[in-house]
């Protein structure tokens, strides 16, 4: 199964006046609030409960259960019968996003594998557009069904390309994350990732920038939305 991880936050700016009738002092100048950037540490964050069908037909809920005897929150993939496909796990602290791991099912839901990846899957909360993370971990699997556990070496960079709005399901999800990860033969993954929901967006682009046809799945159905 591929890495995911998830979102991107609303910014509002108020106006905040003071002002009276004729008898009162002069309207004071109204002020400015500023509205706070989007980052990259919104844009992953999760909310529990959250749930919503992709355009491939799968669903996704969003969850917040234990995962190697700690609390994470996780992005559940779901069949169209609302069996377990796979579950990938993180936690935000001291200034990185953490990718925790993945359970994988079997065509019951029943949980018949686990990745758990070393302290080197981490991004940086505060990128900035056009910065580049490198992902550098151990991915340790264990193949619950035949009982082996294998290790490898993972080296994974992904550059955060811009926030951008994105209207989906007839929602408006304001300053997605959306970012890059070098795929094969010269082409690129493109992911967006919206506060609250996740992976919303994903594609795979050629060489010279153009989507591959047929690749893009998207948020089609939102079922819930705490």
């Amino acid at each position: 199964m591929k890495h995911s991880a998830y979102l991107a936050a609303l910014s509002t700016v108020f106006l905040v006046a003071c002002g009276g009738g004729s008898s009162d002092p002069a309207p004071a100048t109204p002020s400015t609030i500023a509205a706070a950037a989007p980052s990259v540490g919104d844009c992953f964050e999760l909310t529990p409960g959250i749930k919503f069908i992709k355009s491939n037909g799968y669903k996704e809920l969003n969850v917040q259960e234990t995962f190697e005897g700690s609390t994470a929150f996780g992005a559940v993939e779901l069949r169209s019968d609302d069996t377990r496909f796979g579950a990938s796990y993180q936690t935000i602290s001291g200034g990185f996003v953490h990718g925790l791991g993945l359970n994988q099912y079997d065509q019951t839901g029943v949980l018949d594998g686990k990745n758990v990846y070393s302290s080197g899957f981490q991004i940086p909360v505060d990128m900035a557009v056009g910065q580049t993370a490198q992902l550098t971990y151990t991915d340790t699997f264990s193949d619950f069904t035949i009982g082996t556990t294998s290790t490898s070496n993972v080296s994974v960079s992904l550059t955060l390309a811009g926030f951008e709005d994105l209207t989906l399901a007839g929602r408006a999800f304001v300053n997605t994350c959306k970012f890059t990860m070098p795929s094969s033969a010269g082409q690129t993954d493109v992911l967006w990732f919206a506060k609250g929901f996740g992976i919303i967006r994903k594609e795979l682009e050629d060489a010279q920038g153009v989507m591959v046809a047929g690749s893009r799945i998207e948020l089609a159905t939102i079922v819930s939305a705490p």
